[in-house]
């Protein structure tokens, strides 16, 4: 893990929209309107995203979302079941959609699929064209797909203020296998985050263990004779287990297939009146501020908290 500033310039950057978002609106204080409308997971993406822009220095902003649909929904019921995103959430995803268009930042979706087929989408073009992004996701998935090159090239976090990058080899420290491997554990062990199966009884070391050793779940059942413990091996070998298996894979497959269009590498463009009007629509007075001068009428001060808020809730707001 390194400072984000020294991996600038990048040619793009990458948000993980709903991980980002979501992670705002518990981050931030709950924040609303003079009528009522929450604003805190606003606040959060777009405080990321400055903060990503500030100290990546991208030309583009490209921001990935999830379809109306999801295929994988079709593959298995329990697939990320009981994930109800809580309704001042989700009141707000329209909003942060206008303000991606807005800011001219690339909205990107395809029905059918998640956001993170959309990101390893991009990922797959970019190293076509050897271009660089960095991503700012938590996902295992398109963690596997990071590179030292080009293409999708290291995974934003903050911690205590401070910006980093996380690179392929901050991962093979952590996981003990190279990120591009990661999925094949996942589908050995199952992600209860977003109920994967996996193989009941097999856990994450033993996993791990498996796949150095044979190098992946092809090699260990090209090899299951050489498979130890016995009982392990006999495990491995039920037909409960192998279709287990089947369904993990095909669930955690992503489509890096998806249409996109080239012209989101370059700059998009903002709408700079419209989106002043927007952040005063919302009561973000010092947001729409920022964007410079505007002949839009004054508006109330501050955004108003939705319940009672320690007097430094102001400094908090990432504006």
């Amino acid at each position: 893990m390194r400072p984000a500033q020294e991996i600038a310039p990048v040619d793009t950057i990458i948000i993980d929209c709903f991980y980002v978002a979501y992670r705002g609106f518990c981050s931030t204080p709950p924040l609303q309107s003079s009528n009522g409308t929450p604003t805190n997971a606003i606040h959060g993406i777009l405080g990321a995203v400055r903060r990503m822009v500030k100290d990546l220095q991208p030309k583009s902003v490209i921001v990935a979302t999830e379809g109306k649909t999801n295929l994988r929904d079709q593959m298995s019921a329990d697939y990320k079941a009981g994930r109800e995103l809580p309704p001042r959430f989700s009141q707000q995803i329209p909003l942060i959609y206008k303000m991606c268009m807005l800011s001219g930042w690339h909205l990107l979706e395809s029905d059918g699929y998640e956001a993170d087929d959309v990101i390893v989408t991009v990922g797959r073009r970019m190293r076509e064209l050897h271009l660089r992004a960095a991503v700012f996701s938590t996902d295992k998935d398109i963690i596997s797909r990071i590179s030292d090159e080009f293409g999708i090239v290291g995974i934003f976090k903050t911690e205590k203020g401070k910006s980093f990058i996380l690179e392929p080899a901050d991962y093979t420290a952590k996981w003990g296998v190279s990120p591009a491997l990661i999925p094949e554990v996942l589908c050995l062990c199952g992600d209860s985050v977003d109920n994967v199966p996996g193989i009941k009884g097999v856990g994450e070391k033993t996993a791990v263990r498996l796949i150095q050793e044979f190098g992946g779940v092809a090699g260990i059942y090209a090899n299951l004779d050489k498979v130890k413990p016995d009982k392990l091996r006999a495990l491995l070998d039920q037909p409960r287990s192998r279709a287990s298996l089947k369904m993990s894979q095909e669930l955690i497959q992503l489509n890096e297939n998806l249409p996109i269009d080239d012209a989101i590498f370059q700059p998009g463009r903002q709408q700079a009146e419209d989106l002043h009007e927007f952040f005063l629509s919302l009561d973000m007075v010092k947001t729409a501020a920022s964007l410079g001068p505007s002949p839009a009428p004054p508006a109330p001060d501050s955004p108003i908290p939705a319940s009672p808020a320690s007097p430094d809730v102001q400094q908090a707001l990432p504006i």
